[in-house]
């Protein structure tokens, strides 16, 4: 059964809050089935009304580069439009051009990039990456607010590494507006590879 309310819940997202103070990336770890998307979607809505909140599944996409893109631009573009965490549907690059008049010069040029490198035989993935979490940098600069993303089973991120180019996925997450929660059960890996990012645990032992 899956947890609905964890004990001393309220210690983990002031841990989170206060890192995210600091930096603008946090790892939420701990094993499957203790709570971190109930504490990851409770910590948006405590800031949705100030913020722009964006919650992504990493699991409900075919993670590849072109898909991830994708995805997380139509995720960016939803919750600016202060729409539910829950409901999204299925993007695809013909939604996110249509969209194209909500947006400013800025976030366009970041889709049309997008489009661009899909239309190509071999599309540069390293600019489909960049220019996905660019475009939500151009979202804060366009509402004026913060905007704050989770990213559950963040572990599946890592497998973007499995395309040639890409060498590693922690280096898109540098030098960002935004603040992001990684949420994982794969401790060790997340570790690896976030290394300089603060990690807060729950339903296990703090991790050194």
């Amino acid at each position: 059964m899956a947890a609905t309310q964890h004990e001393g819940s309220g210690d983990v997202l002031f841990k989170i809050v206060a890192a995210l103070k600091k930096n603008n990336l946090c790892l939420l770890l701990g094993p499957r089935r203790c709570g971190k998307t109930t504490l990851t979607r409770e910590l948006l809505e405590n800031h949705s009304k100030d913020s722009v909140v964006g919650y992504v599944d990493a699991n409900r996409i075919s993670l590849t580069p072109e898909n991830f893109a994708i995805e997380f631009v139509g995720t960016i573009l939803w919750a600016s439009q202060q729409k539910s965490l829950v409901g999204m549907p299925p993007f695809s690059i013909n939604h996110l051009l249509k969209k194209e008049k909500e947006l400013d010069q800025d976030a366009i040029e970041h889709i049309n990039a997008i489009s661009n490198e899909l239309q190509k035989i071999k599309p540069d993935h390293k600019s489909l990456l960049k220019n996905a979490f660019l475009f939500a940098d151009a979202i804060a600069r366009q509402h004026k607010k913060s905007v704050i993303v989770a990213i559950d089973n963040a572990e599946q991120l890592l497998e973007l590494k499995n395309f040639g180019a890409i060498d590693s996925v922690s280096g898109y997450f540098n030098d960002s507006t935004v603040r992001y929660i990684l949420a994982s059960s794969a401790a060790a890996e997340m570790v690896a590879e976030f290394s300089s990012a603060p990690a807060v645990t729950i339903g296990m032992l703090e991790y050194k």
